[in-house]
């Protein structure tokens, strides 16, 4: 698939009903990169930026991909945004029953208005947009908006598809697409001219500063945007998050693969390079994680000592086949990079979002139980629809999980995945430090996070979630437990809608990895987790 089609055939392809009028989902007007949904703070359709209409009956029954030179009309589809007194006709990308791209004109006005499909004759009822100078939205591999970005590294060669296989070095240029990095001047019906906007463009990797080199269109398409880094030092993973920012506005949170040698990635956690030299051989990849997790939720009283606090035990195991594809597309699949933090956004009413990981693995059979045993006796994992499953205490039952050695069987094991009989050790918990008294976060100061014991081997995750209405973001940090402390810095946080409910949690792993028959890769992970409510502000 080239970069354009990458850019602009990623459309959900289901007929329309014959001569019903053209309907726009609620929240459906986004971004064609970021997909972040109206409401939260860094929403908008810049002008001169790709931007997608969802909903049904828009166009024709399948697909149609607009040629150069490109027109506001296509298979009997058009759009028009109204902003003001102004009324604009986008320039169609492509058009289908279920969704429509269009190129917002660099001529429209900034501010509110509304957006009208007309299919066929037949307009849909307006819809919100909010229309700004400049925000910009990087194009992930998976097409949710989050996940590996479409990124190229540079080489002597040519510019190379940056993947977990073929990845960057620090101190080598690499380029990120997207779009809605702002308005131009030259038309917007073919192919776009290569020259640098004027704009204060940011780039952070791994959340740490690179150089900007270029920041303008892309020749290979109308309305496409490209931004050339140079990769900062001190940054590696195969999944670094990487988020632009334009002025005050943030882009979503992509990911990129960077190697110190710019050989195959590998992470703390998760598969290693040499399972990605498998990976390659085969063309496929098995799979295999068993999590033990104790939840303990902190709700907040009037002082300190009228705080809640309540345990949760769960286990759960999953044995999947991942294809190459899949692997290479994941959406953190395998573990964010220590360091670094990313942004999830999301929609309350589901049916208008975009799954977060669409790519789905193939589920193995390892048996009818998995059985886990420690100090304060055994369990057992019930195998229901394809994973397993267990509750292990709290809830008014007396908690199971403590520091000491376990066991995990899976007896005679399945039809995919052989017997294994593993011995690990689970070590003390981590003490999150002054949680009692953190009542808010500031979001343009960022939120530092401290803590002492815990398992030095082991990786901190940092969560908060924070709503507005039926829109939110999530965000996600990882630290190594010696590093003590994590500051979530300001631009991961004003990606956060402010609310005054909002939450924050702090969980310790510890990986163990074995060997299993019928799978490449075995983990079994202990997590010991503290939650507690948090305003955002």
């Amino acid at each position: 698939m080239t970069l354009c089609e990458k850019l602009f055939c990623a459309a959900l392809f289901t007929a329309g009903i014959a001569g019903a009028a053209p309907t726009i989902r609620s929240g459906g007007v986004v971004n064609a990169a970021s997909h972040v949904p109206p409401g939260l703070p860094n929403y908008g359709i810049a002008r001169g930026g790709i931007f997608i209409v969802s909903g049904d009956n828009l166009g024709p029954e399948q697909l149609l991909e607009a040629r150069f030179p490109l027109t506001t009309s296509a298979g009997g589809t058009s759009v028009q945004v109204t902003v003001g007194e102004t009324t604009i006709d986008g320039i169609i990308v492509y058009t289908s029953a279920k969704a429509v791209s269009a190129i917002l004109p660099s001529k429209t006005p900034v501010g509110d208005g509304f957006v009208v499909v007309t299919y066929n004759g037949q307009k849909s009822a307006p819809a919100k947009i909010h229309v700004t100078h400049s925000n910009f939205g990087i194009f992930t591999m998976n097409d949710s908006g989050s996940g590996p970005a479409v990124a190229k590294n540079a080489t002597l060669d040519g510019p190379q598809v940056n993947t977990l296989t073929e990845t960057a070095r620090p101190g080598q240029t690499m380029s990120i697409y997207g779009t809605g990095l702002g308005p131009v001047e030259f038309p917007e019906t073919g192919a776009a001219k290569q020259e640098d906007l004027n704009l204060d463009v940011e780039v952070y990797v791994g959340s740490r500063k690179a150089y900007v080199l270029y920041k303008g269109r892309s020749s290979c398409c109308a309305g496409a945007d490209q931004i050339d880094f140079i990769v900062p030092e001190s940054v590696e993973g195969c999944y670094v998050p990487v988020v632009v920012k334009v002025g005050d506005a943030i882009s979503n949170f992509a990911t990129v693969s960077v190697d110190p040698d710019g050989k195959p990635c590998s992470n703390p956690s998760g598969i290693s390079a040499a399972d990605r030299d498998r990976l390659q051989t085969a063309g496929s990849f098995r799979l295999g994680s068993i999590s033990l997790y104790r939840n303990s939720t902190r709700t907040a009283g009037a002082s300190p000592s009228a705080n809640v606090n309540q345990n949760t035990e769960t286990a759960a195991a999953g044995f999947l086949q991942y294809d190459q594809s899949q692997v290479q597309s994941a959406n953190n699949q395998y573990g964010l990079s220590p360091g670094a933090c990313t942004v999830f956004t999301f929609r309350f009413d589901v049916d208008d979002s975009r799954p977060a990981e669409p790519f789905q693995p193939a589920l193995l059979d390892a048996g009818p139980v998995i059985e886990i045993a420690g100090p304060k006796g055994s369990k057992q994992l019930v195998r229901q629809g394809g994973n397993y499953w267990a509750t292990l205490g709290g809830i008014g039952a007396p908690d199971y999980l403590e520091a000491g050695t376990y066991t995990a069987d899976n007896g005679a094991g399945g039809s995919d995945v052989g017997a294994f009989r593993e011995t690990f050790k689970i070590a003390e918990p981590l003490a999150w430090l002054e949680a009692d008294s953190l009542r808010a976060a500031d979001r343009a100061q960022g939120l530092n996070v401290k803590w002492t014991g815990g398992d030095p081997d082991g990786i901190v995750s940092i969560v908060g979630v924070s709503t507005k209405g039926l829109v939110g973001a999530q965000y996600t940090c990882s630290e190594r437990v010696k590093a003590g402390e994590f500051t979530v810095p300001p631009v991961v946080l004003l990606s956060l809608p402010p609310a005054e409910s909002g939450d924050l949690s702090m969980t310790a792993s510890t990986d163990h990895r074995f060997v299993a028959p019928g799978l490449d890769a075995a983990y079994i992970t202990s997590s010991t987790s503290t939650a507690r409510t948090l305003a955002y502000r």
